[in-house]
């Protein structure tokens, strides 16, 4: 940080002792936004609409961005763990092996409105990523991204973060997060450094008077949401009852599509593959799901979870037991895009729901 800029340093060591910089946006200026990540020379991804979809994709013009609407067909996850990439190459030169290790892969990127359960989404994947094994490329794109999001105004019946610990204007892993607190102005929260230097170059919010706040815009939204059931009775459950009939009873209408983990945000399974031609080949990553059947076979030709209940079962288990084991947090941020986009209507709310308002353990009525 430049010693010849006090206000700059100063606002960044009022960040770290007191919290978040509060700015505000014209609402005018929305667009203009957008243009000035373009220029700052970043891909920068957004909600765009694609016939019926509206997706997260890579954006040339703000006029692309699409911002009504509850949430996104998919999830902004793609920016940092794409749906496939190479790992590494080799060619076969004259009887040798030459690795071609890949090293572009890091481009600085923007990723505008999101909402706060998508950005929730990588503080809790960043747990996995840097736990027992650095994961590069997961590691150095986090580092070269930036989190714009926009606060919920509304939802639907498929929306349950208050449910999770988030809420439809929670700052987790944004590093800006706008609120619409009227019709002509964002309340923009400033959680990191990083935030910070992207406020500063854009050159288009001002100061926050001490009276603007939150709450009021998202209370109704917050009211709407409610609690859909109580998140604190769900491991104490799924502790005890991995045998239970419930899982046959809630979960055996799903037919393994993987519908639920390719648009979740939080899941982040993967498949190695080699693929190789005469002269050479190469490493690459594609993303993989625990509904598929063939996700656990072992060569063998055992498979540990043979029917579709056990792998739904695996799916719940791993986001509300495994990983808060492991790893210290839930594994879902309340989206809600698993059930809005089932076709097969497995209702995780309804299932969630039911675990919290039981008292059985492995088929016995308490």
């Amino acid at each position: 940080m430049s010693s010849n800029n006090p206000e700059t340093v100063s606002e960044r060591e009022v960040q770290k002792k007191s919290g978040p910089i509060f700015k505000v946006l014209d609402a005018r200026n929305l667009k203009a936004l957008v243009q000035k990540g373009l220029e700052l020379g970043c891909r920068v991804f957004a909600p765009v609409k694609d016939d019926k979809l509206v997706t997260f994709e890579q954006v040339s013009s703000p006029d692309q961005v699409l911002l009504d609407g509850i949430t996104t067909r998919m999830s902004p996850k793609s920016v940092v763990l794409p749906r496939t990439e190479k790992v590494f190459s080799y060619k076969i030169r004259k009887g040798e092996i030459v690795v071609e290790n890949k090293d572009d892969f890091v481009v600085p990127a923007i990723i505008f409105g999101c909402r706060p359960c998508d950005a929730a989404s990588f503080p809790i994947m960043d747990r996995l990523f840097r736990w027992d094994y650095q994961d590069k490329f997961w590691n150095k794109r986090r580092e070269a991204t930036l989190i714009v999001s926009i606060s919920c105004l509304d939802c639907d019946d498929a929306c349950f973060c208050t449910s999770v610990g988030l809420a439809p204007d929670s700052t987790e892993g944004s590093d800006v997060l706008l609120t619409l607190i009227s019709r002509d102005q964002y309340l923009a929260e400033i959680m990191t450094e990083k935030g910070a230097e992207f406020v500063e170059k854009t050159g288009l919010f001002d100061e926050a008077g001490a009276d603007l706040d939150k709450s009021s815009a998202t209370r109704a939204v917050r009211q709407k949401l409610g609690k859909k059931f109580d998140v604190e009775k769900i491991k104490p459950w799924l502790d005890e009852n991995y045998g239970n009939k419930f899982w046959g009873e809630v979960t055996r209408m799903c037919i393994g599509c993987g519908i639920c983990t390719y648009v979740c945000p939080t899941c982040h399974c993967f498949d190695l593959v080699d693929e190789a031609h005469y002269d050479g080949g190469a490493k690459i990553k594609n993303w993989d799901a625990c509904q598929f059947a063939a996700f656990t076979v072992h060569a063998s030709g055992h498979n540990p979870r043979p029917d579709q209940v056990s792998r739904h079962r695996q799916r719940i288990m791993h986001k509300y037991k495994y990983y808060p084991d492991n790893l210290g947090a839930i594994l879902c941020t309340g989206c809600g895009r698993c059930v809005r986009h089932c076709p097969m209507e497995v209702n995780l709310i309804r299932i969630l729901k039911g675990i919290s308002e039981i008292e059985t353990v492995c088929g016995t009525q308490r």
